[in-house]
């Protein structure tokens, strides 16, 4: 599963990835909570990787930039799914 964000700037800065992490940790506990679902959530941010190579994971003081990839890693009651997102800018 893949997704892309848009970005529409009129500035040069850039939100940090880790921010839209926290956002959509925070927006998938509401969710489940919503539905009255008692479960653990974690989301955590990597770069993409080759299958031999390990992962590392995104520092908190990286912001998206143009033609970044990352991966995102959804981890529901300890199982994980991974997606990963890309920013293409429009100009």
């Amino acid at each position: 599963m893949s997704t892309t964000i848009d970005v529409y700037s009129t500035t040069d800065v850039f939100p940090l990835v880790h921010q839209t992490r926290a956002q959509t940790e925070e927006l998938f506990r509401e969710l489940l909570a919503r539905h009255c679902v008692d479960s653990t959530l974690d989301v955590t941010a990597f770069y993409p990787r080759e299958q031999d190579e390990e992962l590392r994971m995104v520092p908190p003081d990286v912001r998206w930039t143009p033609g970044l990839e990352i991966g995102f890693g959804y981890w529901l009651n300890s199982v994980g799914q991974q997606l990963v997102a890309g920013v293409h800018c429009a100009r």
